[in-house]
């Protein structure tokens, strides 16, 4: 396996981008608290190798705080979820942004164990958000590891603390 880099996306991307947000959140749109978001009209960066792209973020940009709208790794357990999340933290630091806040269901283990590993601490958790959500788009009731999807949680990462806590290598 090569070395893992991150670039911006570009308008070139947008199709791909629209293509790998259908496969792996089922539609051309994802939703938290309510709010519809299109990942292909986002800013994003890519994870890739000299082969193929390893991974995903997208992301939106508020006066105060970067939010993370969809992150997806499609080679797992090789740092690309990692990788593109110390990407946005530079961004955020670098844009003097003080906090990036992610939204994921009770059922994405996988994500909130990622999350909390790179810093990222649970902020709040919103009792039967996901049937808001079903109003926008088709969410199963049940995740494929049996558990029930009701609840958004939410979490928050402290630029500042993340940078003087975790290694960026």
């Amino acid at each position: 396996m090569s070395y893992i880099q991150i670039r911006a996306a570009t308008e070139e991307d947008q199709d791909w981008i629209n293509r790998q947000v259908i496969k792996d959140w089922g539609a051309q749109i994802v939703v938290a608290q309510g709010k519809v978001h299109y990942p292909a009209k986002l800013d994003a960066f890519v994870a890739y190798d000299d082969q193929n792209n390893l991974g995903l973020l997208t992301y939106e940009s508020k006066e105060s705080e970067i939010e993370i709208i969809t992150l997806n790794s499609f080679a797992e357990d090789i740092g690309v979820g990692t990788a593109l999340i110390n990407t946005l933290i530079k961004l955020a630091e670098d844009s003097k942004i003080k906090q990036i806040k992610v939204i994921t269901t009770n059922d994405n283990l996988k994500a909130l164990a990622l999350y909390q590993k790179r810093g990222f601490a649970l902020n709040a958790v919103y009792p039967g958000a996901v049937d808001l959500s079903r109003k926008h788009k088709n969410i199963p009731n049940i995740a494929e590891n049996g558990i029930p999807i009701r609840d958004e949680i939410e979490l928050i990462c402290m630029v500042d603390h993340y940078i003087h806590t975790f290694d960026q290598t």
